[in-house]
């Protein structure tokens, strides 16, 4: 307890019961004694009344002792504090907070802590704060953690506050960096890096500022002269209903130029980008009437069957 927090001053915090009693004597005052200060049902109570008992038995100035370092970790904490709330301004726009502008360590753990609160009004139990570092420690891909007033939503270096009601953008548009893996469903996307994977990448060569990944949408065509519909694309390849709203559609500079797994990937453009489907070979994928397609999976030594991954 601090003598002063959260609007509450606490002006006789610092002095002892016997000087309490004293000043209230002298005055005429009658002090209210709350009756559950003798209960041992509290930790407070017992560690006032047996544990402070046998270590003043050892040192008799133990009480004075515990208060001076009570003060030092005031101050070593305050100063932290006051680091982070100076980094957090800095890193904060309007929307979200920038994870690569907050510092290391435990500047950065209340940084976030701060940020929450700000944001919520809801001050964040140790375990709850230890949840929402370990949501902070990455920044690959997108991810959210329900949190007490509300959810947090990370995407990529960017954290923010979203509605309990939204999570993820995993059927929205997620931006892909380079040197960064992005998860999609259960797609893995890495744009101009390599990919470890059990089976073979599918890979693109893309020329674009903004390459995104997402779901399909009404209207949707494919880039080229004749920009044949995404769904007659689908219904050719024999994709599944229920598999089309999940399934990745590569837009570059918002057109459509690839269907990870059901069309040619372009190979014109200084960027690779690979796509793995987690869990999946490269032998499962399909073009139109679910014929394989070579040209999907990376490029193999020759004597190497095509469409099979190396062993």
């Amino acid at each position: 307890m601090r003598p002063e927090r959260d609007g509450i001053v606490r002006p006789l915090l610092t002095i002892g019961r016997a000087d309490t009693t004293a000043v209230c004597k002298t005055a005429r005052i009658t002090p209210r004694e709350d009756p559950t200060n003798r209960s041992l049902r509290f930790a407070r109570n017992r560690i006032r009344h047996r544990v402070l008992p046998e270590l003043t038995k050892l040192n008799p100035d133990i009480s004075s002792a515990i208060a001076r370092l009570a003060d030092a970790a005031s101050a070593v904490a305050g100063a932290t504090a006051t680091d982070a709330a100076a980094a957090l301004a800095a890193a904060t726009t309007e929307d979200a907070v920038d994870l690569d502008r907050l510092p290391r360590g435990e500047a950065r753990n209340t940084a976030l802590a701060l940020w929450w609160e700000s944001r919520t009004g809801e001050r964040l139990a140790s375990r709850h704060r230890a949840a929402l570092e370990r949501l902070a420690a990455s920044t690959d891909g997108s991810r959210s953690l329900d949190l007490p007033g509300g959810r947090a939503l990370r995407e990529y270096r960017r954290l923010r506050v979203a509605a309990l009601t939204e999570g993820p953008p995993k059927n929205g548009a997620i931006a892909l960096e380079r040197g960064r893996i992005a998860e999609w469903h259960d797609w893995r996307f890495a744009l101009d890096m390599e990919m470890e994977a059990n089976g073979a990448a599918h890979v693109a060569r893309i020329d674009a500022e903004h390459v995104v990944v997402r779901a399909r949408r009404p209207g949707d065509r494919m880039n080229g002269p004749r920009g044949a519909k995404v769904q007659d694309v689908f219904t050719d390849a024999k994709v599944p209903s229920r598999e089309r709203d999940t399934w990745p559609l590569i837009a570059a500079d918002d057109v459509v130029v690839w269907i990870p797994g059901v069309t040619t990937p372009p190979r014109t453009g200084r960027s690779a980008l690979r796509a793995l489907r987690m869990g999946d070979d490269s032998s499962g994928m399909t073009l139109g009437n679910r014929k394989q397609v070579a040209s999907l999976v990376e490029e193999r030594p020759r004597g190497e069957e095509r469409g099979r991954a190396r062993t």
